[in-house]
């Protein structure tokens, strides 16, 4: 049965109201009604589940993990031991039973199932890097067995300012380069040196390229350049 509006309730108790204060009959009917009417069902208790920390429980599951390994493979305790004193001979066999102590209990609580079908080291296709799949190792090998080792073909260009020079007219012409040269010519002479320029530039954003790139135009301001 569905519960009746607020404006309903209140209609119906201001006309049962009246008429049960000027009508005895339906004052005697509606009191039986009241007195056989069952009790309304309790509303049904919410029993909200307990909050889980996070990482209590993956330090629950370590645990738990640790000691199933330790119980069936002494793995802790192999751990502890100081090896120094012991052979190779002794400490291989020990390392053998841990092993198949540990490899029993993985078995029999925790299987463990490859996530890809494919043999170890097939190339996988159209796979995306996520929680299935990681990179680990050395992934710049890997790419070179595959794709090979990238040569970059480098070389020098010259002549690259001169040529603007003499295609340029005013103080951009090609008499404005001679004359340099023919400055830096007379400076290395008379100071025993080439002249030096002091460049300082931020290392930011590439302003270390932008230095690199500047000083190398000042050095091709030379004779023969």
């Amino acid at each position: 049965m569905q519960p009746l509006s607020f404006a309903t309730r209140f209609g119906f108790a201001f006309v049962a109201f009246f008429r049960a204060l000027f009508d005895g009959a339906f004052a005697a009917r509606a009191l039986a009604v009241k007195d056989s009417m069952p009790a309304l069902p309790k509303a049904p208790r919410v029993i909200e589940a307990p909050k889980v920390d996070a990482h209590e429980e993956r330090v629950r599951g370590a645990l738990l993990l640790l000691e199933l390994l330790q119980r069936e493979g002494r793995l802790v305790d192999f751990s502890e031991q100081d090896i120094a004193k012991f052979s190779d001979a002794d400490v291989g066999a020990a390392a053998r039973l841990v092993h198949d102590g540990c490899r029993k209990a993985l078995r029999a609580h925790v299987p463990v199932t490859p996530i890809r079908s494919e043999d170890e080291g097939s190339r996988l296709e159209d796979v995306r890097v996520g929680a299935e799949i990681k990179l680990v190792g050395e992934v710049s090998d890997a790419l070179e067995k595959i794709f090979g080792r990238h040569r970059a073909d480098t070389h020098k260009v010259t002549g690259v300012y001169a040529a603007s020079y003499d295609s340029a007219s005013g103080e951009d012409s090609m008499q404005f380069w001679d004359a340099l040269k023919a400055d830096i010519r007379t400076f290395a002479v008379e100071q025993g040196r080439r002249p030096r320029v002091m460049i300082a530039k931020l290392g930011q954003d590439g302003h270390d390229r932008g230095a690199g790139a500047s000083y190398h135009r000042v050095a091709r301001c030379q004779p023969g350049a």
